[in-house]
């Protein structure tokens, strides 16, 4: 019998090699995401908008990332265990809650909502489910969401300011022990202004806002998807979002125009064709 314990892991690489395939092949989105509006750099929130360069991982990071989505259904399971009322999906569509802003540049997909929960009485709550490894845990616990964690407080305050509901409710999971953590946060009117003006500043912007730092080994700019855009001054791929005819207009679905396009009142470019572009770019 062959002796396979000097092998290496081919299982492990396939599996990898199939998530990394999977995970590069998924197109970027065509929105600022409410999930990320609340990141530091506009800037960045900005290049990725306009798909000035692809964020793309290895297949390990994308088999991360599918953790944290199968984390939801025991999330909602827990929730219900205590008598919680949930709902992960609109009862109407079967399709997760979803909203749109800023002539449908902004959207985002919260997780659910839920009523019924210790201290919650019957008010509707916004509810997020998030992973984190040990480090991210235990600064979530000493600090609050609001600070550990602000582009998941943003995109909390988000959903409350479009739904309605005054109230969210904020669950985390320690991955390394599945220590749970809960934390109901309350909708602040002012920080909700705040994040659609900024959604607006960015989207509608011709041009990228400053630079967080002019140091390129910042903090923030070294696992920057942007970075060699930002600070190497290279040139993004050529898309309508990187070409300086094309505009994100305020009326419509996400609808983006042409200056070339004769009747450019009328004019709609398909997502389609936004991202290859064309020889006038």
């Amino acid at each position: 019998m062959a002796d396979i314990a000097g092998f290496t892991d081919p299982i492990t690489a396939a599996i990898y090699a199939q998530y990394k395939q999977r995970g590069d092949a998924e197109n970027a989105r065509n929105y600022l995401g409410a999930s990320v509006i609340g990141k530091e750099c506009a800037r960045a929130l900005w290049y990725g908008f306009r798909w000035a360069a692809r964020e793309q991982f290895d297949g390990r990071m994308y088999r991360l990332f599918q953790t944290g989505h199968l984390a939801e259904a025991r999330f909602v399971a827990d929730l219900r265990s205590i008598g919680a009322e949930v709902y992960d999906v609109d009862p109407g569509t079967g399709k997760q809650f979803g909203f749109s802003d800023h002539g449908g540049h902004m959207k985002g997909h919260m997780d659910g909502c839920v009523r019924g929960i210790p201290m919650g009485g019957r008010k509707w709550h916004v509810v997020e489910f998030k992973t984190h490894s040990t480090k991210s845990f235990d600064k979530l616990k000493k600090s609050g969401v609001r600070k550990a964690k602000p582009e998941h407080y943003a995109q909390m305050i988000w959903y409350m300011g479009k739904s309605g509901m005054d109230r969210a409710l904020y669950m985390a999971v320690n991955k390394d022990n599945d220590e749970l953590y809960c934390e109901r946060i309350e909708f602040d009117p002012a920080e909700f202004a705040k994040i659609q003006a900024r959604a607006e500043s960015i989207i509608f912007a011709e041009s990228p806002p400053s630079k967080i730092s002019n140091d390129p080994h910042f903090y923030l700019c070294g696992w920057c998807a942007h970075k060699n855009v930002c600070h190497a001054d290279r040139v993004p791929p050529v898309s309508c979002r990187t070409c300086c005819h094309a505009t994100p207009e305020r009326q419509g679905d996400a609808r983006w125009s042409c200056a070339l396009d004769s009747d450019k009142n009328i004019s709609s470019i398909p997502v389609a064709v936004q991202r290859q572009g064309c020889g006038r770019h």
